[in-house]
């Protein structure tokens, strides 16, 4: 059995992952494009370790920053 190491979004693009954000608060999801965000984090000079990522994130519903994120396969 081998397990995948996804601390990055790097680590989630090697793999063919996604982020999939929910707001803990109202209950919206999202599915967000690794790439995207990575490229975002590297205009802004941000951490591309998910755990920064989550911390910057805000709901697009009700502007709550309680996001909890979780890899998400692509459909193929």
């Amino acid at each position: 059995m081998s397990y995948k190491r996804l601390h990055t979004l790097s680590d989630l693009s090697r793999f063919g992952l996604d982020l999939k954000a929910r707001c803990v608060s109202c209950g919206h999801e999202a599915v967000l494009s690794v790439i995207e965000l990575s490229l975002t984090c590297a205009r802004r000079r941000w951490s591309r370790d998910i755990g920064a990522v989550e911390e910057r994130l805000r709901c697009d519903n009700c502007n709550g920053r309680d996001i909890h994120c979780v890899p998400f396969e692509r459909d193929a």
